[in-house]
């Protein structure tokens, strides 16, 4: 096996860190799409206080 380039080994560094944003981000929904089926439909807003986000949905189904 050969070696990696130091810029092939940048793009895996960031294509790694990318994929574990989206990887969490997507575990952070999915828990909060759990919530709200549970009986806190509007727990969406925190989500969106984490993020600096206006809530622009005016609910949990139009967030979803």
């Amino acid at each position: 096996m050969g070696t990696i380039s130091i810029e092939h080994g940048d793009r895996l560094f960031w294509l790694g860190r990318y994929a574990e944003r989206v990887f969490s981000t997507l575990k952070a929904l999915e828990d909060l799409y759990d919530n709200s089926i549970d009986g806190k439909p509007e727990c969406y807003t925190d989500f969106l206080a984490k993020f600096g986000l206006a809530d622009t949905y005016g609910s949990a189904k139009n967030f979803f």
